[in-house]
């Protein structure tokens, strides 16, 4: 038996039990809305809401119910009847794992016994891919869940040009899960799945080029026969010193490959009109020889952004015409020389090189790029020297983030900065609305770490993670430094409030270490 209060739950001070009854008693509670709940391997007590008033005594009676069960009856393709399988059931929405049971050959039905009440999500794993289904037992009582899930073949043709290609082929499903085909030598293929498609990703063979992305304007959920056709042109793009004409080894190259859908009704000419404009982004990086292959390019522009140490970032990216993506093209990338620089040298807790560490310098918190750049094998990357007291951010995924003011002192040349070792687990939050009872999605959140505020792209960045909570009221961020930190959350019909800071004083303190979910109440 326990009593939950603003996330944290307490055990009874005094506790007594009968034959029959079991008396829990709590005193010096601070006032304030509070849940009680009470549980066993066998039984649970109804969760009730109450609200604690100054110099008042709270009474309340509940009885013990049995947990419910479920039972999960799989009705399966005929394709796939021998197949050995899996079942896991996760709790909604925090998604942990409760229970999993291996299906033996022709074990086609299963009971979960003893669950606790509330939302689940029963998610059976084949060959072929995983199903999943929500069942609600919030009730107490037990439940009923058929899955039947239906097999998708996708087959057909690899094409480059108007030959059939070798690749091998990655499909992408609605729920971001992936399946692997190969296309033979005259570029056929075959994929099963049970889970609809939503991409793919087509890695030609014999060829460096980086893989061509193929996407579904509407998800595949049905069999089907589906040929690819990859432009033939090939497509590189050489960075260069603006100055000295030399070639730049080992820039980071962004493209952005904009193009028209096909599709719609046929216009009096006969030819298709558009439907809408797609954007393909990939990134590659340079050789020894300062070139780079892109992956094929569909006929509209491409534009192209290139960065690279010890060089200034680029204004605006360069952009070109695709006329006939069944032609070879080249493009060419200046960079400038940023002049003088700071050696950033960064190293991990233990002490090694911060090796591939990245980093951003930005005006402020809020505010737009002046830099970013990748560590080398000995954990330096250059800075520029004009960016004097701009914020520097540094991310690393075997330390915790760094975020401090960049004041290098003048004349100085290289900057040791050490990492901080990184919490135990993500810092995982769970928003409620103001009465604690229902989750808020889409929430936007602000995490003060160290006395600065992170929101928005520079909270995604720095936590890889969502700049807000998902579907579900939850958020998860990754590789904070240890030590306490402060959490808002707010609602977006707030969301000039809190961008102004007007709502900061009612950030929520949590010292470290975090628990492993903290529940924290929108602002709105």
């Amino acid at each position: 038996m326990r009593l939950a209060r603003a996330g944290t739950e307490t055990a009874p001070d005094v506790k007594v039990s009968t034959a029959t009854t079991v008396y829990a008693f709590w005193y010096d509670l601070d006032p304030g809305p509070a849940v009680l709940a009470a549980d066993s391997p066998d039984d649970f007590l109804d969760r009730q809401s109450l609200d604690l008033l100054p110099g008042e005594i709270e009474r309340i009676t509940g009885s013990l119910r049995a947990r419910p069960g479920l039972d999960v009856q799989i009705d399966l393709p005929a394709a796939m009847e021998d197949e050995d399988l899996s079942l896991e059931v996760l709790s909604v929405p925090d998604e942990s794992v409760i229970a999993t049971q291996a299906l033996a050959h022709n074990m086609r039905t299963v009971r979960f016994d003893k669950l606790s009440p509330g939302l689940f999500k029963v998610v059976l794993k084949t060959s072929v891919g995983s199903f999943s289904r929500q069942v609600d037992l919030s009730e107490g009582e037990d439940g009923f869940l058929l899955l039947e899930p239906a097999l998708i073949v996708v087959s057909g043709t690899v094409y480059r040009g108007t030959d059939g290609h070798p690749a091998q082929l990655e499909f992408h499903t609605v729920r971001r899960t992936t399946a692997e085909a190969r296309a033979d030598d005259l570029g056929a293929y075959q994929v099963m799945l049970i889970e609809p498609l939503r991409s793919v990703s087509i890695k030609l063979a014999s060829t460096d080029e980086a893989p061509f992305f193929e996407f579904f304007p509407n998800a595949i959920s049905e069999t089907q026969e589906l040929d690819f056709r990859v432009p033939a042109g090939r497509f590189s793009v050489k960075v260069f010193n603006a100055l000295s004409g030399e070639a730049i080894p080992g820039a980071q190259i962004l493209l952005r490959n904009l193009f028209a859908a096909r599709g719609g009704d046929e216009e009096e000419s006969g030819a298709i009109r558009p439907q809408s404009d797609m954007t393909v982004a990939q990134e590659v990086k340079t050789d020894d020889s300062g070139v780079a292959l892109l992956p094929p390019l569909r006929s509209g522009s491409v534009e192209l952004l290139a960065l690279a140490d010890g060089y200034a970032k680029m204004d605006e990216p360069v952009s070109a015409a695709i006329i006939d993506p069944d032609k070879d093209q080249t493009f060419e990338v200046p960079l400038r020389p940023m002049g003088s620089t700071v050696a950033l040298r960064l190293t991990l807790p233990d002490g090694t090189a911060a090796a591939d560490a990245e980093i951003l310098l930005v005006q402020d918190l809020g505010g737009s790029e002046v830099h970013s750049g990748r560590a080398d094998v000995e954990g330096v990357v250059e800075v520029p020297g004009e960016s004097q007291g701009a914020i520097l951010l540094a991310r690393h995924p075997a330390a915790g983030f760094l975020v401090r003011l960049w004041t290098p002192i003048e004349g100085e040349e290289e900057v040791h900065l050490q990492l901080s070792p990184r919490a135990d687990h993500p810092l995982h939050v769970v928003v409620k609305d103001p009465s604690g009872e229902d989750a808020v999605p889409r929430a936007e959140l602000a995490v003060w770490v160290n006395g600065h505020r992170l929101s928005g792209r520079i909270l995604a960045w720095l936590a890889d993670a969502r700049p807000s909570a998902d579907a579900n009221g939850i958020w998860r961020g990754y590789n904070f430094p240890r030590g306490e930190v402060s959490v808002l959350a707010w609602r977006q019909v707030v969301r000039g409030q809190a961008y102004a800071g007007v709502l900061d004083g009612l950030a929520v303190d949590i010292e470290f270490p975090w628990p492993d979910r903290i529940e924290l109440h929108v602002v709105q």
